[in-house]
């Protein structure tokens, strides 16, 4: 039950005072007031904060962010953000399908006299850019091929292909299958180089003669690659990747020798490495291993898809092949729950990067997901291409320079897919003959504020833009609070974006703009392209404008009289202590000015300035100040 106070009555601690006066009742529920001297920052109101996302070229990968210096990343996008703005992502074109092979699957795709050859499930093709089709099967392989590669031996250029249980090879005439066992190819010192499931390394200088080398010490089964590389020396070497390591080839000594990258043991340990850029890149899951050997001692570095906060749950997957162009290291990413029947991946041809003109193949069951292309500049990560939901995975991808153009070919959901890549760094809108795909949609991490706990006020986003449209256009959209409803993002849409400058978003997205209370705030930007491909939308800044709602907190001033009370059945001399207990108190004190929940108070006691409590007549009055913190 309530102890009922008397109409000049405040307890401290449960000491009940006599007052004079009133109790005066304060709020504070402001900020800290702002440095401003000399502040040049978007952040300078002092009632407003900002937070802007105007250059986004960090990458995605970010689920986070809680101020300005972690504005340049995005948790997902699929949009290109070249100069640090969105802008379509560029367009793939679907090539024909193959048509009688049954399976169209493929397999490998290599580039061999000036065009691409492919491996539709042991069915070769060549594709004829000028006709958009991939013809009649050019040959029929024992099995669906693990491995590609061409390989020059005097004035005869071949195209090999692995088929596990053997091999076969084309003169640009005549088709020869042998049965000498290969998995992988590569070629080192002129010579083809093969690796069977057993890891046991063959060699030839004239096709179809082979010569036995040295053996990987791993189980049968457990390598994963096969290529050539540099040692401590940069001077070029052969290595073979596997489930629990990499292993240089020692060719002085016939053996292969484990290196000190010690990657631990992992199924997809190597899968579809590559050499980039004087470096060497090892998948593993969605980790890559970056590998440079020539400095002492060797440094191994982490670049891949599982770096900061990982991709979200429904784009996760495995890296089944890393592949090189001028500018960005691209990664094929399959979430399918897919199990190959072939311990194989891919490596194929870059034509603009020195490498050796090979394709590897991988081959699936008819599992369902998401396909997804990243591309890493050495900046971040962000996606190239992305494939429609419930499709059969990604297989193979090849850079190259067939038919005079340099493009990204890959093959996914049984068909074969190319991308134009520029030869060197552009700005895509400054190019007018920059074809784009019809649609991104970007996600930005979740903002905070830096403070989780504390509840912010969300009170207008400006967009400045250019180039949008009545069919160009961008939808922006946000939830709120961690939700993983995407119907939030319908429910909080502001009308799409149709015309160029700056366009101004208040909170709520109707009604008064009494702004929206928030603890995290996440934004959606859908872009959407009209008839015309070569024409997007651009967002060049997103931005916040937020200010903190500081929790309700009191202030109570009063005058005490501290004299006997009698009714209380209290002293001077207790009143005193009590009070000079409560001042000198490490914990919060309770102040009540009546009997009610809502008119107790917790916080810390101070005395008004210059008071001074001393002599030895202990009543009298004094004012002190209650502040909850």
């Amino acid at each position: 039950m309530a102890i009922p106070f008397g109409p000049n009555e405040v307890a401290i601690n449960d000491v009940f005072f006599n007052f004079k006066g009133k109790v005066q009742s304060v709020p504070d529920n402001e900020p800290a007031p702002k440095f401003m001297i000399g502040d040049r920052s978007k952040d300078r109101q002092r009632r407003r904060s900002f937070i802007s996302w105007s250059d986004l070229r960090g990458g995605i990968l970010q689920h986070r962010v809680k101020d300005d210096a972690e504005a340049h990343r995005s948790w997902y996008s699929t949009a290109q953000a070249h100069e640090g703005h969105l802008v379509l992502p560029a367009l793939a074109t679907t090539t024909a399908d193959v048509g009688g092979a049954g399976d169209d699957t493929a397999n490998v795709l290599i580039e061999y006299s000036g065009g691409i050859y492919a491996d539709f499930s042991g069915g070769i093709y060549t594709y004829d850019d000028n006709g958009d089709s991939w013809g009649s099967a050019l040959h029929t392989l024992p099995e669906p091929a693990s491995d590609a590669i061409v390989w020059r031996s005097g004035t005869t250029v071949y195209l090999v292909f692995a088929t596990r249980n053997g091999y076969t090879y084309y003169d640009g005439t005549t088709w020869t299958d042998d049965t000498e066992n290969m998995i992988y190819l590569t070629v080192w010192n002129d010579q083809l180089w093969g690796i069977d499931v057993t890891g046991r390394l063959r060699r030839s200088s004239t096709i179809g003669a082979w010569t036995d080398d040295a053996i990987a010490q791993v189980e049968d089964g457990k390598v994963t690659d096969l290529f050539v590389s540099g040692d401590a020396s940069n001077n070029p070497i052969i290595y073979a990747a596997t489930t629990r390591g990499l292993f240089a080839h020692d060719n002085a000594n016939t053996k292969f020798v484990e290196t000190e990258l010690g990657m631990p043991q992992h199924p997809d340990n190597g899968m579809g490495s590559r050499r980039w850029l004087g470096r060497l890149y090892l998948p593993s899951g969605l980790g890559v291993y970056e590998y440079v050997a020539d400095s002492s001692p060797a440094a191994v570095n982490l670049v891949g898809l599982d770096r900061d906060d990982g991709l979200p749950s429904d784009r996760r997957g495995k890296i089944v092949q890393l592949e090189g162009s001028s500018f960005r290291l691209f990664a094929l990413v399959t979430n399918t729950i897919a199990t190959a029947f072939t311990t194989s991946s891919i490596t194929a041809l870059d034509a603009f990067s020195s490498s050796q003109n090979r394709g590897r193949g991988s081959v699936f069951t008819r599992d369902l997901g998401v396909s997804v292309i990243f591309a890493w500049d050495r900046v971040g990560w962000q996606v190239a291409w992305e494939s429609a939901a419930s499709t059969e995975p990604i297989t193979v991808a090849v850079v190259a320079g067939a038919y005079g153009k340099h493009r990204l070919w890959w093959g996914q959901n049984q068909r074969v897919f190319y991308m134009d890549l520029p030869v060197d760094v552009v700005n895509p809108t400054q190019l007018t003959t920059y074809e784009y795909a019809s649609a991104f949609t970007h996600l930005t991490p979740w903002f905070t504020g830096g403070q989780t706990e504390v509840e912010k006020l969300a009170l207008l986003l400006r967009a400045e833009t250019t180039n949008p449209t009545t069919s160009e256009t961008l939808a922006i959209s946000y939830r709120i609070n961690y939700s993983t409803d995407d119907g939030d993002f319908t429910t909080n849409a502001w009308t799409a974006i149709s015309a160029s400058g700056e366009t101004e978003l208040p909170f709520p997205v109707s009604g008064d703009a009494v702004g929206v209370s928030f603890r995290a705030i996440q934004f959606r930007i859908v872009a959407a392209q009209g008839s015309n491909n070569k024409n997007t939308p651009d967002l060049i800044a997103l931005t916040l404008e937020w200010r903190q709602k500081i929790p309700l907190r009191w202030s109570n001033t009063v005058e005490l009289v501290i004299a006997d009370k009698s009714d209380r059945k209290t002293t001077a001399e207790d009143q005193w202590a009590a009070l000079l207990t409560a001042l000198g108190s490490s914990t919060l004190v309770k102040f009540q000015t009546g009997p009610e929940s809502d008119q107790s108070f917790f916080g810390d006691l101070a005395t008004a300035p210059g008071v001074k409590l001393s002599g030895l007549d202990r009543r009298g009055s004094i004012k002190v100040t209650h502040v909850e913190p």
